[in-house]
Order: C-alpha cells, then sequence, then structure tokens
C-alpha cells in the first residue's frame, strides 16, 4: 500500500512540476511578446481638426475642478496587466475621448449629477495625442477593450475606445478652454463662468486635512501600488511633495512610494499583485500590516511610533476640519 501511495504522490508531483513550467513558459512568452513601450511608433490621430486645432474632452467629478485647473490635468490610469508578467505595465496618463455626449468612463456612482467636462484643444500636430484603441492592441493585449466592452455590456456607459486617447504629458489649465456641469432639465452641458470656476478653485485652496479630496477614509490605490508613479506627465510626484500635507494618508503614502523606487523586478511585481487583491478582499489593518511589513524588510529605519502619531493626527484634523466646514454650511 505504501509503494502504491509513494508511487501516486511522484506522479502528482511530476504533473504539478509540468504544469507549473508550463505556466512559466506561457508567461515567458507573453512577457516576450509585448513589445517595449514607445518601441512601435505611434499613429496619428484621425481627429477633425478646425483652424489647426482639434478638440478633446474629459470628465471628471466636480469636486475635482480646483485641482485640475491649478495643476493642469496629470491623472489618469491606464491598465497593462495585473499578472506577474504585466504588473509593472500600468500607468498613469490623461485619458481623454472624442466624445461630447455624457459617458463614465470611470464608473462612478451617480456621476450625471457631479461630474463635469473638460473641454480641452491641441495642436492638430501634436504627437502626444495617442489613440487608445491602438495603444491597448500594441502594448496591452487587447485587455481595455475587452473590459469597456464588459462594462458597457452592464450598463456603465464607457464609451467607445476608439473614440479615446491617452496622452504623453501633462495638460497645463491654460489647455482647457470650457468647463461644463450637465443641467438635468435641458440634457445640455452649462458652461461654468470664470467666476464659478474661480470659486471652485478658492475652495479647493481653502480645503482641509483629506482623503485625496474626500472627508471619508479612501486610498489612493493607484499610488500605492506604484501605478501612478509610472508617469508618462512627469509631474505627479511634484504634485504629491504639493500637496501631501493636506492628505490624511500622507505617511502611508510614504511607505509605500518608499517600497515602489526600492524593490525591483519579480518582488516588485508581486508587491504589487499583492497589494491590488487587498482592494476587493482584505480589511484595512490587514492592508496597513502588509505595507509596514514590506517596507520595514528593506528600510534601515523602520515604522515607529512617531509614524503612527503622525497619521493619528492627521485623522484628527481631518475630522476637525469637516465638522467646521458642515457648521459654516448650515449656518
Amino acid at each position: 500500500m505504501n509503494k502504491n501511495f509513494n508511487l501516486h504522490k511522484k506522479r502528482s508531483m511530476k504533473k504539478s512540476k509540468r504544469k507549473s513550467l508550463k505556466k512559466r513558459q506561457t508567461l515567458k512568452h507573453r512577457y516576450s511578446a509585448r513589445p517595449a513601450l514607445w518601441s512601435v511608433p505611434a499613429p496619428k490621430h484621425d481627429l477633425c481638426e478646425v483652424n489647426g486645432r482639434v478638440r478633446l474632452y474629459h470628465y471628471t467629478p466636480i469636486e475635482r475642478v480646483g485641482s485640475i485647473m491649478t495643476h493642469g490635468l496629470i491623472k489618469g490610469d491606464v491598465v497593462g496587466g495585473l499578472d506577474e508578467v504585466d504588473a509593472n505595465r500600468n500607468w498613469n496618463a490623461p485619458n481623454l475621448t472624442a466624445e461630447n455626449k455624457f459617458h463614465n468612463p470611470a464608473n462612478a456612482p451617480d456621476c450625471r449629477t457631479t461630474n463635469v467636462r473638460l473641454e480641452i484643444q491641441f495642436d492638430a500636430t501634436d504627437e502626444n495625442i495617442i489613440p487608445y484603441g491602438w495603444f491597448d492592441k500594441t502594448y496591452c493585449g487587447g485587455q481595455n477593450v475587452r473590459a469597456i466592452a464588459l462594462g458597457n455590456a452592464r450598463g456603465g456607459r464607457n464609451g467607445n475606445i476608439n473614440d479615446q486617447f491617452l496622452y504623453r504629458g501633462p495638460i497645463p489649465p491654460n489647455m482647457i478652454k470650457k468647463v461644463s456641469v450637465w443641467n438635468q432639465e435641458t440634457g445640455y452641458w452649462d458652461r461654468l463662468s470664470k467666476n464659478q470656476i474661480s470659486d471652485l478653485i478658492k475652495e479647493y485652496e481653502e480645503r482641509g486635512m483629506s482623503c485625496i479630496g474626500l472627508p471619508y477614509l479612501v486610498f489612493d490605490w493607484l499610488r500605492m501600488c506604484g501605478f501612478s508613479l509610472n508617469d508618462w506627465t512627469g509631474q505627479v510626484r511634484s504634485y504629491y511633495q504639493k500637496t501631501d500635507g493636506k492628505e490624511v494618508m500622507a505617511p502611508l503614502y510614504a511607505l509605500t512610494d518608499f517600497i515602489n523606487d526600492n524593490l525591483k523586478g519579480r518582488r516588485l511585481r508581486n508587491y504589487k499583485i499583492e497589494l491590488y487583491k487587498f482592494r476587493f478582499s482584505k480589511s484595512i489593518y490587514e492592508t496597513f500590516e502588509y505595507i509596514i511589513k514590506t517596507y520595514n524588510k528593506i528600510s534601515h529605519e523602520p515604522v515607529g511610533t512617531d509614524w503612527f502619531q503622525d497619521l493619528r493626527k492627521r485623522q484628527i484634523q481631518c475630522l476637525e476640519d469637516y465638522a467646521v466646514k458642515a457648521k459654516v454650511s448650515a449656518g
């Protein structure tokens, strides 16, 4: 009986090794099949030109307008993959569309009443306008077109990837020619006045402590996983330096920035994959624990009591700031 058991065990181990080898070979093939970024020349856009200019749009929650009109449009998620081959192939770049009708590519809840439309003008010869459909097919294996199609099938109003574009650089405020808000009664976009935009900028500048601009606990997963640090605009790190003073989770992001800057190769990919899974399956405590343990393994200055005190101080300040704001609004 022991002889049969040992024989069965050996066969199972051989089968497991063959499956593991096949998986590694498949992943290796996928990795080698993906070209290096920008090694394939991007095609010119086919947008309609008017006097040598082209027009694109960006949809965003109205609470982001003050930041965008201060720092420019510099953030956007470009998904290349979330497995051990592609975890390092996720980027940050402004996401744009030629669709002037309302749609919701980010699947934001209740977005029709809270989103604004930014109208941006470019020189028609601008080579930094990258067709998203081409980029997805060339560098991402077509996974974005599949995700958008699935979102549309579920009623998500994700738009058409062939009408969408990525921008290889920052978009300063002076390129944003109109900011419009959706009018439910008329079914049209109403343009905000200069005074209304100035009020949104002032509100942004006078904001208190928050979690990426919101008064409740929310993580910047793109930053924590290092995706936004893989940046086409060259301005995201500078933006974080300017805004972390009013960011509740800045102490946590200091750890994740360090991890993303210092881990390399497979260790970095594994960290990104594991942490991204936490977004859907783990508690806040487990997320903090994983990040702190990872940081302590590679840092000469492990997390201490000062770090926890700073985080707690920021959380209390956030509650106090929004309590004052609520009192003023009610009063």
